[in-house]
């Protein structure tokens, strides 16, 4: 497969992880989970949770337009290369740093998760290690 198509695919992927956000807090029962939390902590919780969503979305978004419009440029200019890094070094620091310390790796849900999170790496990582590395 060419750089060029794992990034559009990539740039797929990073589009249903923008779709995957809106639906997160129904998903997660965030209502119903936030209702535990005291009411006078709950906007210390759950505005910034909101928030913190919406801008994964909005980042999601773009990390997913940029492979499907600027594909060449990705690949071929010093500030591509420094976004395709930077979408390596993410998912890198997704996977092995941040799912072990907050969820942990011990259940069936955690590991479909590493997995999934596995198929950003791939989609990124092989172009990256081409065009960056090689």
């Amino acid at each position: 497969m060419s750089n060029e198509f794992l990034l559009k695919i990539g740039g797929g992927f990073h589009l249903l992880c923008a779709v995957l956000h809106i639906f997160m807090p129904k998903m997660g029962n965030w209502e119903a989970r936030l209702a535990k939390i005291p009411e006078d902590d709950r906007d210390l919780v759950e505005q910034p949770l909101y928030i913190m969503n919406l801008c994964l979305l909005v980042i999601w978004v773009i990390f997913a337009i940029i492979p499907f419009f600027y594909t060449d440029a990705i690949l071929n200019t010093s500030l591509g290369n420094a976004l395709l890094t930077s979408i390596v070094i993410f998912w890198i620091i997704r996977i092995f740093i941040l799912q072990p310390y907050y969820i942990g790796i011990n259940s069936k849900i955690s590991i479909q998760m590493i997995l999934t999170f596995m198929v950003g790496l791939i989609l990124f990582g092989i172009p990256w290690l081409n065009v960056v590395i090689f």
